[in-house]
């Protein structure tokens, strides 16, 4: 009786809010794909958890009244009815709330800390939703502290040659944060500095036949958010929960491109700017018909011996599921903690009239090496293990008030024949309905 209760009252606010609202929608997308059963990866990348390529049927409902914003939606695939989001997002002046189990609110595509791979997961987001302005700089935040989903068991490489099954009993918690600073330069010209972090902790983590249970307190959520290095328990020697990061640098020419540079790190040498180049730059033209570029370098990590150097990016001995939610990366959707050294090229088109193209070259390095012993073995870091090329071709167009999109990838691995097999279509097809 009680959860029936529960149900009425949350039906009851629903219905009331949606009489009294200023703007209410529902929109109903189908995606499927027609020549395979399965996409090439990066059509399934940046779709918040989504696998397009199986058939999905989502409705997302929207309520809006003045600066509230209420939004939940399901999906239905494989015979089955899932919840994938719901919550609130909220202005307050200047400050955005974003609550529930919802998608982030602010996030660049390529960010290595978070971005929006994997589904959403319950969160409490904040930050400024327009730039905090005084004379010397531009300022703009966030700060958001979650808990992941549930996970299924998951094989964890222990070490070259064992792999063991280990399972999160409870979920880790998520914390992530970012500051970023603006000075102007001449000509309207920007230059943009910040710094972006995130860490899980706490949960029940069972590994093999062992099970362990970091700190789930204030005490430990403080510790994470200061990168406190952790002295006093003994299951984690390198900090208080799993961290990574990046410092972040930008400069934009008004009105002609953008130029960017991500530094990642993934333990302290990576954090002093000790990983050599590895992470994420790019540019971007800002004129009408956009031209990009982007590189991507995950292969220094922990220097030219592996072990004893374990600060691979993605990879945790502690919360063994690494750096991903349900199979997606949190961050850089390349990049999984058993295949996670990589140099990833893209060169990008696209114009005004909904028509882009993409071609990414991927280059799989070692991963530990070659299957060494425990005193570590040298790496040849110009030893391409695979190499990817990647063609998508996007176009997207109105008809009759239904709005259609064409992904045609086209994927060819090095000394693969062209093959039709190796081409995928996904087409997504989106209603949107106002009342």
């Amino acid at each position: 009786h009680k959860m029936c209760k529960k149900k009425f009252l949350i039906l009851f606010f629903l219905l009331t809010n949606a009489l009294n609202a200023n703007d209410n929608s529902i929109s109903i997308t189908y995606s499927n794909s027609l020549f395979k059963e399965e996409l090439i990866p990066i059509q399934n990348y940046n779709n918040n958890g989504l696998q397009l390529s199986r058939g999905i049927l989502l409705a997302d409902y929207y309520l809006k009244k003045n600066n509230f914003k209420f939004f939940t939606s399901y999906y239905f695939s494989n015979d089955e009815f899932h919840l994938h989001n719901f919550g609130a997002l909220i202005f307050v002046k200047n400050t955005y709330l974003n609550i529930g189990k919802t998608p982030l609110y602010r996030f660049s595509e390529y960010d290595f800390t978070l971005s929006d791979n994997a589904e959403p997961f319950l969160k409490f987001e904040f930050g400024n939703k327009e730039k905090i302005e005084n004379e010397f700089f531009k300022f703009e935040y966030y700060f958001l502290l979650g808990k992941l989903n549930s996970q299924n068991k998951h094989l964890f490489d222990q070490d070259y040659q064992t792999q063991r099954i280990d399972k999160y009993i409870d979920a880790p918690y998520f914390h992530s944060k970012s500051f970023n600073f603006t000075f102007e330069l001449k000509r309207q010209n920007e230059i943009d500095i910040g710094f972006t972090h995130g860490a899980m902790f706490g949960g029940t983590i069972l590994r093999g036949d062992n099970k362990i249970s970091p700190r789930n307190n204030l005490r430990a959520l403080g510790d994470v958010i200061i990168l406190r290095t952790n002295t006093y328990q003994n299951y984690d020697i390198n900090g208080e929960g799993n961290h990574v990061g990046s410092w972040d640098f930008q400069y934009r020419s008004k009105g002609n491109f953008n130029f960017f540079f991500s530094k990642m790190f993934d333990d302290k040498s990576g954090f002093l700017f000790k990983n050599n180049f590895d992470g994420v730059i790019g540019i971007n033209s800002l004129k009408k018909n956009n031209f990009n570029l982007l590189y991507v370098q995950t292969t220094n990590q922990s220097g030219e011996k592996h072990p004893p150097g374990i600060d691979s990016y993605y990879w945790h001995h502690v919360y063994t599921y690494g750096w991903r939610s349900n199979g997606f990366s949190l961050g850089l959707p390349f990049i999984l903690p058993n295949n996670n050294r990589k140099k990833i090229f893209k060169i990008g088109l696209s114009n005004d009239k909904n028509l882009s193209f993409n071609i990414f070259r991927v280059n799989e390095f070692n991963y530990y090496g070659n299957k060494g012993d425990k005193s570590g073995i040298n790496i040849n870091h110009n030893k391409i293990n695979k190499k990817t090329m990647y063609f998508i071709l996007n176009y997207t167009h109105a008809l009759k008030g239904v709005n259609i999109n064409h992904s045609l990838g086209f994927e060819k691995t090095r000394n693969d024949n062209i093959d039709i097999n190796n081409v995928s279509f996904l087409i997504k097809l989106t209603k949107e309905i106002q009342f």
